[in-house]
């Protein structure tokens, strides 16, 4: 992305080798960390680039903060140009959210360092626009370490009055630009020139007189351009003029010349050249360029137009079309664009930047109709097809085939998203007719997809196999339609293996499938994630035409937490209604709704209702889908608890995975009905999450203890397991089931623990606490010194042998006494663990069984010292995400758990030493991180106090003094900032240690010299 343009992204610099030093203007920039907006505003040539420039190696020389530059463009007009720009500057990915929200959380999240939007050429971006809108949101949400520079030639495209009546706002203006009487005097004596030219203060105007050595510029100035250079050059320049930039490679192919960039450009005034050597022509080159005829031959238009197309720079293509008059290659450069399939390659800004470009009467011609029809296609599916159906049509009567199997392909998409068999089948026919290479695959791929919607699943993977490798490439939308074919056809792990890392051009709708696929896939091979049952629902807004994608992928989440009998389902049904809500979203969402709303009635105990919901949506549904992924899940559940299915069931050609989720259900009704334990133990049962993927709970358990009354040993691990987790589905089994399967229960129940109802935790950092349900335990036992050590020790080690155990707190001891002790006390931490466990009942949280003493972590028992690692490991990956709100708070958890250093009451001062400094170190480390985000957004007080947390920790923590510094100079208040950062090195300087170059950097700010 950052490679396509030398000038989006990279300041020229260059343009600071040869400008004299005006001081008085870069300070003013330099006052750009300290203030939200900083305005340059002048005309073509009045020096707010260079300004810019210098103002940014001043700061590289000083470094206060970090300048992250933007050229903008035309095409930035429009919101997700101008986004995309600044994603590129920050160089951060768009993750989906908001823009603004986007690129306020990724400056935010590089404080306490301050960060500048850089923007030149922001005249054009037009005041209203959706480009506009979008900077002065961004403008509204910078968080305090966040700021903006404009370079304007016009206004801002957005009012500022409020920002300068506040103070935080600065306009540098086009009479402050010109050279005072002094610049204008060094400049002249720079270039070794006498004459003082009368150009009013003229940047640009100065430069060229300079390089051509006249005293008649103000009138004459490009005149005498133009009579200073030779024709063919000038023919050369001209041609080039519509280019955004030019290099050697460029020369050759579109001028034609023999001569580098640098040959062709020697002497000429305002140029810029880049760090990587290419040169782009200053604005005002553009008026005396356009008058000059770059007299193209046909042959020479069109391979330079064919070059710039294969280098992918096709909106320069269309723009050096219409210079030249050659509105005959507009259909030619769409179609290398577009044509076939090739747009699916297309980001919506790129589409955006060639809609932009076409010559004003192709806007309503084919071409204008297909590349709105695709942009349209990636935020309003349906609202596309007037423009695409109206295109076609047009290349069907100018004969523009590839023009029109762009336009296919399209509709294709849209047909197959909107489950229309019969669409795509018309379109199919309409392909047909044409001839060309891609034909075959394009119409093969149709039918494929016509089969899924039509529920011959494995007949669509054969026909997409088919496709491969005849020559149609459309990325992710082949990807996306053999992923849901995949899971019709009962095999996950095919529709994980076709599912790829979606590319950034991949429509929004693309985006919504494959991840519901992908959670979908990953719960029928029994392998969710916990970020799948929490239903990360992604960023495509309702207003953009995805609701039905966003109910469909709720209702898959909705429909797993129910099944694992978690209440959280109960919550995400509820959400799904009030989205559904007077919506009509077709049948296949309501199926996918019907779905998890039969599983959670079964996870309840409400088979009738379950069955009456699912048999509802089931007759609503039209015959093709009927039978697809939404249904498919919830058929071995209805299968069990409704007779009337089961003949229709059977008879289905279900896939493998969906098959043996059927074969499990009739071995639960040969189970319940006949007593018959024989086909729930045949079953695969180091598989049980595959077959969990159907069944609640208790109809797994009752499953499972069919299957080991069978003499299945592998179903009695995934009992064992189910009974750790789900007590009571296992007790509710227990007390209905036959006496055999009764038997098994009570044994498999007396053998696993119990979970207790609580949650427990022991606090090793600071002196040893315990908290049941987050209430403090303050029993007697708790004080004795053994018992506080023992529980210590258990939780710092995990497990430990009796030998061990009794060798670290009885050393004096014979074994037998020790051995005593430790049975005691022992005793005395299981009471305090579990005060709710049965006499005679295993301890769920301790095993003690054996030589080993096991402190059972995880599930109802948390170490905060893990706990606390845990969080700021989650915090760390949070922030490379850029999630940095979220990142945020949990950090903020996690120093909480911080009260003091790791076993800083334990019997021996040498327990847990290295562990110790290692939470300390990160303690300090997370707690200035908390004080540097907040500082970003500007809560100096909550800042103070997670930096003062670290500093009590540390007080040697270099970082954490730079951090209280910044809170005190940028909440105003200098002279605190000064006594801490004096105190800081008073103390650094005791200690032996010197300060580094940030610390001074922020000293010399606040008004701290070197020598004091």
């Amino acid at each position: 992305m950052r490679a396509a343009d030398p000038y989006r992204w990279d300041a020229p610099l260059a343009l600071t080798e040869r400008a004299i030093d005006r001081t008085r203007l870069t300070e003013i920039l330099d006052g750009r960390f300290e203030r939200r907006l900083t305005v340059v505003q002048g005309p073509a040539g009045s020096g707010k680039t260079t300004l810019l420039c210098q103002s940014i190696a001043r700061n590289l020389a000083d470094p206060v903060g970090v300048d992250c530059w933007l050229s903008c463009q035309a095409g930035d007009d429009r919101e997700a140009a101008l986004a995309e720009g600044i994603f590129g500057a920050l160089r951060v990915e768009d993750d989906g959210r908001p823009p603004h929200e986007l690129i306020a959380d990724a400056i935010w999240s590089r404080s306490p360092q301050a960060w500048v939007l850089m923007l030149d050429d922001v005249q054009h971006l037009r005041p209203g626009g959706s480009g506009a809108r979008l900077l002065e949101r961004i403008l509204a949400s910078l968080p305090d370490n966040g700021r903006m520079v404009l370079a304007t030639r016009t206004a801002p495209p957005f009012g500022i009055t409020r920002a300068l009546a506040a103070g935080e706002a600065v306009v540098v203006t086009d009479a402050e630009l010109a050279f005072d009487a002094s610049e204008q005097s060094d400049f002249l004596a720079d270039r070794g020139l006498e004459t003082a030219f009368d150009l009013g203060g003229w940047p640009a105007g100065l430069e060229l007189a300079a390089t051509i050595g006249r005293d008649r510029i103000a009138d004459y100035l490009w005149e005498e351009i133009l009579e200073r250079t030779d024709d063919a050059r000038l023919r050369r320049l001209a041609r080039l003029a519509p280019l955004d930039w030019i290099d050697d490679e460029r020369v050759t192919a579109v001028a034609g010349g023999r001569e580098s960039t640098a040959e062709l450009v020697s002497g000429l005034p305002l140029v810029v050249e880049s760090s990587e050597g290419a040169v782009r022509l200053h604005a005002l080159w553009g008026p005396v360029l356009e008058r000059i005829d770059p007299e193209w031959k046909p042959d020479e238009l069109a391979r330079s137009i064919d070059f710039l197309c294969e280098a992918g720079a096709h909106r320069e293509a269309l723009a050096l079309s219409a210079a030249a008059g050659g509105a005959s290659h507009v259909e030619s450069i769409v179609a290398s664009f577009a044509g076939c399939g090739r747009w699916t390659g297309a980001k919506l800004t790129q589409l955006e930047s060639m809609l932009e470009a076409l010559p004003a009467p192709h806007r309503s011609d084919g071409c204008g109709r297909l590349l709105e029809g695709l942009c349209l296609l990636h935020v309003s599916p349906p609202g596309s097809l007037p423009n695409l159906l109206s295109a076609r049509e047009a290349f069907r009567e100018a004969g523009a085939v590839e023009l029109e199997i762009a336009a296919l392909t399209a509709l294709q998409f849209i047909a197959f998203f909107a489950g229309s068999s019969d669409m795509l089948r018309r379109l199919i026919g309409i392909a047909s007719e044409l001839e060309h290479p891609v034909i075959e695959p394009l119409c093969r791929l149709g039918e494929a997809n016509a089969c899924l919607l039509e529920g011959r699943a494995e007949e669509a993977l054969l026909m997409h196999e088919s496709v491969r490798g005849l020559g149609l490439d459309i990325q992710s939308l082949d990807a996306a339609s053999v992923g849901l074919a995949a899971l019709d056809a009962g095999r996950p792990d095919r529709a994980i293996a076709g599912t790829p890392k979606l590319p950034p051009s991949a429509p929004a709708v693309v985006r919504a499938f494959m991840r519901t696929t992908l959670v979908e896939a990953r719960w029928l091979l029994g392998r969710p994630e916990e970020g799948d049952l929490r239903g990360l629902v992604g960023s495509e807004g309702d207003e953009a035409g995805h609701l039905h994608n966003q109910v469909v992928f709720a209702a898959v989440v909705a429909f797993q937490n129910a099944a694992l009998g978690r209440e959280i389902a109960r919550d995400q049904l509820a959400d799904l209604h009030r989205r559904a809500a007077d919506v009509d979203l077709g049948p296949r969402a309501q199926m996918a709704i019907a779905g998890a709303e039969m599983m959670w009635a079964l996870a309840e105990g409400r088979s009738s209702e379950a069955s009456r919901i699912m048999t509802s949506a089931l007759r609503a549904a039209p015959d093709p889908i009927r039978f697809h992924r939404h249904s498919l899940r919830a058929l071995p559940a209805l299968y069990v608890i409704d007779a009337s299915w089961r003949e229709e069931i059977d008879a289905l050609p279900l896939g493998a995975c969906h098959a043996e989720g059927r074969r499990a259900a009739r071995a639960l009704v040969a189970l319940r009905e006949r007593g018959d334990a024989g086909p729930s133990g045949a079953l695969d049962w180091r598989r049980a999450g595959e077959l969990r993927a159907y069944f609640v709970p208790e109809m797994m358990a009752e499953l499972a203890i069919g299957a080991v009354t069978a003499g299945s040993g592998d179903a009695e691990v995934a009992l064992r397991e189910l009974a750790a987790a789900h007590r009571g589905a296992v007790v509710a089994v227990r007390d209905a089931a036959p006496r055999a399967q009764a038997k098994v229960a009570k044994r498999i129940l007396s053998a696993v623990p119990r979970r207790p109802d609580g949650e427990v935790e022991i606090g090793l950092l600071g002196p040893l606490e315990l908290w049941r349900d987050g209430v403090r335990v303050d029993e007697s036992t708790l004080g004795r010194s053994r018992v506080r050590a023992l529980l210590q020790l258990l939780a710092w080690r995990g497990a430990m042998t009796r030998q061990e155990i009794q060798r670290e707190l009885w050393p004096d001891l014979e074994d037998s006494s020790a051995a005593n002790n430790l049975r005691v006390n022992l005793n005395h931490v299981l009471r305090l663990l579990e005060p709710d466990r049965d006499a005679g009942e295993p301890s769920y949280l301790v095993e003690s069984e054996g030589a080993r003493v096991v402190l059972r972590c995880g599930d109802g028992l948390t170490i905060d010292a893990d706990a606390f690692d845990r969080e700021v490991d989650e915090a760390t990956a949070l922030e490379r995400e850029g999630r940095a709100g979220e990142a945020l708070r949990v950090y903020e958890r996690a120093i909480r758990r911080y009260r003091g250093d790791f076993l800083a009451d334990g019997m021996d001062p040498g327990w847990g030493e290295l562990e110790r400094t290692r939470y300390r170190s990160r303690f300090v480390r997370s707690a200035t991180r908390v004080a540097s985000l907040q500082l970003g957004r500007g809560a100096f007080d909550e800042a103070l106090r997670a930096v003062h947390r670290a500093l009590d920790a540390d007080d040697l923590a270099e970082s954490a003094y730079r951090v209280e510094g910044l809170i005190y100079f940028r909440a105003g208040d200098r002279s605190a900032a000064r006594r801490a950062l004096g105190g800081a090195l008073e103390r650094l300087s005791a200690s032996g240690l010197s300060p580094g170059e940030d610390l001074l950097r922020l000293c010399a700010r606040v008004g701290i010299k070197g020598e004091d």
